[in-house]
């Protein structure tokens, strides 16, 4: 799965239709990045076959995508 478009953030833990997206949340934590196409795709046929299609696992993605932002801002402090 790559791209040169924009980027949406699809949340794994669903924030819900009128949720406050820029309030503060654990729900934040469980996104992940993808196109605009793939983020329609993922809603249209849910995450197991979305899964499927593309041969990933979104929580592996989910600690990938985590793990390299604590990993930056702790070698940033570290610096």
């Amino acid at each position: 799965m790559k791209t040169t478009t924009a980027l949406d953030p699809h949340h794994i833990d669903t924030i819900g239709m009128g949720g406050n997206r820029k309030k503060e949340s654990k729900k934040h934590f469980s996104c992940i990045p993808l196109c605009r196409k793939c983020h329609r795709e993922y809603h249209d046929k849910g995450k197991t076959q979305f899964q499927k299609d593309k041969d990933i696992n979104v929580y592996e993605l989910i600690h990938y995508y985590f793990s390299n932002f604590i990993w930056t801002i702790l070698s940033r402090e570290i610096q």
